[in-house]
C-alpha cells in the first residue's frame, strides 16, 4: 500500500489506495495539476519505516502542536542542553514550578506565616524577630518563593557577613518559612532548597553555656507548656529530638530519674539513665502527667517555644537573651562536671563519650556554679 501526501494552502491531505498503479496515477495528476502552481505547494511521498516514523509522531504530539513546532522546540533544547536530556530537563523543572501549585511570592507567604504564628498567640518579640528576619529575606527575594534555589539563598546568606550564631538563627528561620510553604501546598514536599544550603555551629565551634542569672531569665520568661521541656534540657540534659519523644512515663519523679530510649548518636548507648534533681523535680511537679507526651506540638513549634522564651526575656533595662544553640545541654554538661568531678560518670548521663567530655567541657565553670546552677527554680 502506498500513501501519497499533499501539502496544499496549508492542509495536508492523506488518501489510500490498494491498487498501487491507481495511486501512481493519481498521485501524478494531483503533481500535474499543481506543478503551475505557487512555489509554497509541496509534495512529498513516504514509504515503509518513514511512512511509520511519520504516523507514529503524529499520534504523539499534543493535540493544538504542528510536528514542525515541536521538531524546532527539540531541536533547540539538545542544542541548549548540549546533549539529549530533554526529559531530564524538563522533570527538573516541573520539580521546581511545578503548574498545579499556585504560585505565591516570598512576601505573601511570609505575611501568612505571621499571621498564622498571631493566631496562635505567639509573643509579640518572637513575631518581631520573624518580621524582622524574613522582612529582609522578602525584600532580597521579590519573587515566587518556589524559584529561589539553594545557591541563591546562601550567597544571600552570605551577603549578610553574619556572625555564626545570627547566620544560623537567619537559616532556621527561613526554613521555617520553607516548611509553612510546603504545609500550605506553596511548594512540593520534596523542596530541599534550605537544607542544601550550608550548615554552621551556631557558635562557631566553641561551647557555649548560660550562667546561672541567663538561666533564672529563661527560667522565668517561660510559657508553661514549654517550662519541663526547657527544665529537663538545663538540667538532665537531654537533647531537643530525645525531648520531643520523651513520654511521662519515662520520667520517674519518686525515684528521681528520667529514661531516655533511642537516642539517635553514633556510638552512643541507645538507652540511659539521667538522673533528676531536686531542682529539676520541683519545677517538674506541677506540670507531669501519668501519661503522653513530654512535649506533644510538632517540631516547628518547639523551635518557635525556644525563640519565644529568648524574646520575652527582654526587659526595660535588659535586651533580650539570645537563643544559643544547644547551650542548655552545654550547660547541664558542664555544670554537672563541675559538680561530680566524674567524667566516665557525666558521659553516661550525657550519652557522651568521655573523650568528648574531656576534651570540650573540662573547667568551663566552677564548682560554686554549678552549686548555683543546680538549686534554681
Amino acid at each position: 500500500m502506498v500513501w501519497r501526501i499533499v501539502s496544499a494552502a496549508g492542509k495536508r491531505v492523506m488518501r489510500s489506495y490498494t491498487d498501487f498503479e491507481k495511486a501512481k496515477t493519481e498521485a501524478d495528476a494531483i503533481a500535474d495539476k499543481r506543478s503551475s502552481k505557487s512555489g509554497d505547494d509541496v509534495s512529498l511521498t513516504l514509504r515503509g519505516p518513514k511512512l511509520s516514523e511519520y504516523v507514529a509522531a503524529m499520534d504523539l504530539l499534543p493535540s493544538g502542536i504542528a510536528l514542525n513546532v515541536a521538531v524546532m522546540r527539540v531541536a533547540e533544547a539538545v542544542k541548549i542542553l548540549g546533549s539529549d536530556r530533554i526529559i531530564e530537563a524538563a522533570r527538573f523543572f516541573d520539580k521546581k514550578h511545578p503548574a498545579k501549585l499556585p504560585q505565591k511570592t516570598v512576601l505573601e507567604i511570609v505575611d501568612e506565616l505571621i499571621e498564622s504564628k498571631r493566631s496562635f498567640k505567639r509573643g509579640d518579640r518572637y513575631i518581631a524577630d520573624l518580621r524582622y528576619r524574613l522582612g529582609a529575606f522578602a525584600d532580597s527575594f521579590k519573587c515566587n518563593l518556589s524559584s529561589v534555589t539553594s545557591n541563591q539563598i546562601q550567597e544571600w546568606l552570605h551577603g549578610l557577613k553574619l556572625s555564626p550564631q545570627s547566620y544560623l538563627n537567619f537559616r532556621t528561620v527561613i526554613g521555617t518559612l520553607f516548611k509553612f510553604a510546603k504545609r500550605r501546598g506553596y511548594l512540593t514536599k520534596d523542596n530541599d532548597e534550605i537544607e542544601q544550603t550550608e550548615k554552621v555551629d551556631g557558635n562557631g565551634g566553641t561551647i557555649e553555656v548560660y550562667t546561672p542569672a541567663e538561666m533564672k531569665r529563661l527560667l522565668c520568661a517561660c510559657p508553661a507548656p514549654f517550662k519541663p521541656s526547657l527544665a529537663i534540657a538545663a538540667f538532665a540534659g537531654l537533647r531537643s529530638s530525645e525531648i520531643e519523644r520523651l513520654d511521662w512515663r519515662q520520667v520517674d519523679l519518686q525515684r528521681r530519674f528520667i529514661t531516655v530510649i533511642g537516642a539517635r548518636k553514633r556510638g552512643t548507648p541507645s538507652r540511659r539513665v539521667v538522673p533528676v534533681s531536686d531542682n529539676l523535680a520541683a519545677i517538674l511537679a506541677p506540670h507531669a502527667e501519668a501519661s503522653g507526651k513530654v512535649w506533644d506540638e510538632s517540631h516547628d513549634e518547639f523551635y518557635d517555644a525556644q525563640q519565644a522564651t529568648a524574646a520575652a526575656t527582654a526587659r526595660e533595662n535588659l535586651p533580650a537573651l539570645e537563643w544559643k544553640h544547644n547551650a542548655l545541654r552545654h550547660s547541664f554538661i558542664s555544670y554537672r562536671l563541675a559538680e561530680v568531678q566524674n567524667i566516665n560518670q557525666v558521659a553516661l548521663e550525657a550519652g557522651n563519650s568521655a573523650t568528648t567530655i574531656h576534651a570540650h567541657y573540662k573547667e568551663l565553670v566552677t564548682p560554686e556554679q554549678a552549686k548555683e546552677w543546680f538549686a534554681l527554680l
